[in-house]
């Protein structure tokens, strides 16, 4: 009789510490954070978007385009400025690889784009964060390869 017990206690605390391993808290506010990027590129919302992100953040953008490769940099203040109604900015996550050391953060996330409805591109994106009071975005890369989704879809099937 005790054989069962034992079984029954041993698998109770694995299912216990699983649970606790999947229910992080930062990695829960970092997912959470790179949500809240998405749609405030979606909805043009600049106080949404100075929420999450470190004022002086920067995005970079490697972009393949017939063979050459250009780099872009920029800071989050400057989209702000971009920002349109007339614009419609849809990023999926395809899925989410987060990384966290006390308070920094990498998360790596292949996605889709589309621009208005119309598709532009997918790959990846690779944010860090830092935890001030809260997780703020300090830096957005990306890349552009417009005929990459297939690689993407390889990236997160392995």
């Amino acid at each position: 009789m005790r054989f069962p017990l034992l079984i029954t206690f041993i698998i109770f605390i694995n299912i216990a510490c699983w649970a606790q391993e999947s229910s992080n808290p930062d990695q829960e506010a970092v997912k959470q954070n790179i949500e809240w990027f998405f749609e405030a590129l979606e909805t043009q919302d600049s106080t949404l978007y100075q929420e999450i992100l470190y004022p002086e953040g920067q995005v970079w953008a490697v972009i393949k385009d017939q063979g050459t490769i250009k780099y872009n940099t920029r800071y989050f203040k400057d989209d702000i400025k971009r920002f349109s109604p007339d614009r419609v900015i849809t990023e999926t996550a395809l899925d989410y690889d987060i990384k966290i050391h006390q308070n920094i953060a990498v998360a790596w996330v292949p996605y889709t784009l589309d621009i208005n409805g119309k598709f532009s591109h997918c790959r990846v994106d690779v944010f860090t964060l830092i935890k001030v009071d809260q997780w703020k975005i300090i830096n957005a890369s990306f890349t552009v390869e417009p005929d990459g989704c297939k690689e993407v879809r390889e990236l997160i099937e392995d």
